[in-house]
């Protein structure tokens, strides 16, 4: 396989720098940052200065009613408008200049496999961990990451790096690697001189999530495939919510028998956290996580075992190509979120 990413040797030697020497990535880091094209328009909402005014006579038991649920309700309103106010006249934030991205996603990809057929109080899945050698996950991030922040902050220079995963990090518990890698982070980060020329860190860490999360196996964590090769045993509140969104899936067969629903897949999973940090502080600016999964189904195949109808081709190219969509959709798919581009004005329509 071609390599991507050529990495250079950094005076830490748990971490790599990349600095997008490779042909497939033309525009990584340049020495200096480079000045946006254009300001950032400020944007201005309007909201009404004064509230009407209600006349009328009423009596006093009425009067005394009213101001019951009347009072706190425009009290709540006034509170509304002035933190409209407040919110128009705040200067919208210039976009960073200079961008670092690590990707601390580890080594350790998981295999789960769901049990048919076990008792309630034995442990319905089969797991296995396998380490990815040559940083081959966080080189996955990195990409979804750099086209994401690339369409983004057009104008702003990029330093990919990644941790570098230990012996010590792999003999961490699952549940407890988010902090451990938190820490080691942390402690890199306080020693490099070089964040004093970027704006913002973008840190991506393993998640780990207890519970089942829509058909997905439980204690997931990570980057890693669940295996669902047998229906499972569902309530009927549980199947209303698998007919609504669970058993979604991705057919790779021709568009003539191609299915959208199914009760066994292979899914990748892409459990993950990215926090934004000040470069010169490290103050935290936000923090997100992301449990996403692909569930992917071939229906045109004649084996029994849904993991047996993927080539191991098939299966690794399908779990690449997420695990970048998905470090992709944890810039540009924020949920809750409003990006605010140049306002202009619209020519009147014609009639």
């Amino acid at each position: 396989m071609t390599p991507i990413f050529r990495l250079t040797a950094h005076p830490n030697p748990t971490c790599d720098v990349s600095r997008r020497l490779v042909r497939r990535f033309p525009r990584l880091v340049s020495a200096a940052p480079v000045a946006p094209s254009s300001e950032v328009n400020r944007v201005r909402s309007l909201c009404p200065s004064k509230p009407e005014q209600l006349t009328g006579h009423l009596g006093v038991h009425r009067f005394v009613a009213l101001t019951r649920w009347a009072i706190p309700a425009l009290l709540a309103t006034c509170a509304a408008v002035a933190s409209t106010q407040a919110l128009a006249s705040t200067p919208v934030a210039a976009p960073p200049k200079s961008i670092a991205i690590l990707a601390a996603a580890g080594d350790q990809f998981q295999y789960v496999r769901r049990k048919p057929g076990t008792a309630s109080r034995i442990e319905p899945f089969i797991r296995r961990w396998a380490t990815m050698p040559g940083n081959g996950l966080n080189l996955w991030v990195l990409r979804g990451m750099d086209r994401a922040l690339s369409s983004q902050f057009p104008d702003a220079a990029l330093t990919m790096l990644t941790l570098t995963p230990t012996a010590e990090d792999r003999a961490v518990l699952p549940q407890q690697r988010e902090a451990h890698t938190t820490r080691r982070v942390m402690d890199y980060l306080l020693g490099l001189p070089e964040r004093a020329q970027w704006d913002q860190i973008f840190v991506v860490t393993p998640k780990w999530l207890m519970d089942e999360h829509k058909g997905m196996g439980s204690r997931l964590s990570g980057i890693g495939l669940f295996v669902q090769p047998v229906p499972r045993n569902l309530d009927e509140e549980d199947e209303l919510e698998a007919e609504a969104a669970d058993d979604a899936v991705r057919d790779l067969t021709t568009q003539e028998f191609k299915k959208q629903r199914s009760a066994t897949y292979v899914a990748p999973f892409f459990y993950m956290q990215v926090t934004v940090l000040d470069g010169k502080t490290l103050a935290v600016i936000r923090r997100e996580e992301r449990y996403d999964f692909r569930k992917i189904i071939n229906s045109e195949s004649t084996a029994l075992d849904v993991e047996a109808t993927l080539t191991p081709k098939q299966l690794a190219g399908e779990i690449e190509r997420f695990v970048e969509s998905a470090a992709r959709r944890m810039i540009v798919d924020r949920p809750g979120t409003i990006d605010v581009g140049p306002v202009r004005t619209l020519p009147a329509p014609t009639r």
